[in-house]
């Protein structure tokens, strides 16, 4: 995932990246590396299980600079549990003298690969009113059995609420089940990326799949329609003023021609 801000002074661009199998001790090696023009400072991760909000560590560091990576080695609390698990790193950071919260979410495999028979698809976001996004998708199944699971969105705290998570969904064999999910929408400019989780159980193993969505606020979309109708209401006026002109060649042709 992608956060990005800007600021006239300079730009701080983080990605996030988690290696995909746990190591031995059980815990995930994760970067975040700064390819803007401006340093993050005063950095900290969170690591969650994103199914139970459960904190699995706090992890400080100093600064990360232009062209330069943090690295972190995050506890897991996987334990000896076989499967595929979703995780969601919680990262603040300071710029100049504001400070931004970004979350970046991880996939990560234990005791060998286990790809999920079922996914998500055909996600949108879109706005309520000025507080509320919804999130639409569909969960898709390839496994011959009825599956039964969970779904949540992941995203930075300030955009959760309730709606967020859907608990025991049921989707049958080869077939499509539509959900909506809910978001508060950010109050200032800045847009947010976030995710749709998913997990369920069989024979004894987690599988879990994930898909990047963007939040962006309402202030922004309503600015972007505000430029669309002024641009709509100046090309209204260019052609009436264009009609009214044509009109009053037609009249002096016609009083002309009587002359």
């Amino acid at each position: 995932m992608l956060a990005y801000t800007a600021y006239a002074a300079g730009t701080v661009t983080l990605t996030g990246t988690c290696q995909s199998n746990l190591n031995t001790n059980g815990s995930i090696n994760f970067s975040i590396a700064n390819s803007g023009t401006e340093s993050a400072s005063s950095v900290v991760l969170q690591s969650y299980y994103a199914f139970s909000n459960k904190l699995t560590g706090t992890y400080p560091a100093v600064q990360v600079s232009p062209g330069h990576a943090a690295l972190f080695d995050i506890n897991s609390s996987i334990g000896n549990d076989t499967g595929s698990f979703a995780y969601s790193f919680l990262v603040t950071y300071q710029q100049g003298t504001q400070m931004f919260t970004v979350v970046f979410p991880c996939v990560v495999q234990n005791h060998g690969t286990h790809l999920a028979l079922v996914g998500i698809s055909n996600v949108t976001v879109q706005d309520i009113n000025s507080t509320t996004a919804k999130v639409d998708g569909s969960i898709y199944s390839f496994s011959s059995n009825t599956i039964s699971g969970n779904i949540t969105l992941i995203l930075p705290p300030e955009l959760e609420r309730n709606g967020s998570r859907i608990s025991g969904f049921v989707v049958n064999p080869y077939q499509y089940h539509n959900f909506t999910l809910y978001a508060n929408l950010p109050s200032q400019n800045n847009t947010y990326s976030g995710a749709v989780a998913l997990e369920y159980q069989s024979n004894g193993t987690t599988y879990s799949s994930v898909s990047i969505i963007k939040i962006i606020p309402y202030s922004a979309g309503q600015n972007k329609l505000k430029g669309y109708l002024v641009q709509a209401a100046i090309i209204a006026i260019i052609i009436i003023i264009a009609l009214l002109v044509l009109r009053q060649r037609i009249l002096r042709k016609k009083s002309a021609a009587h002359e």
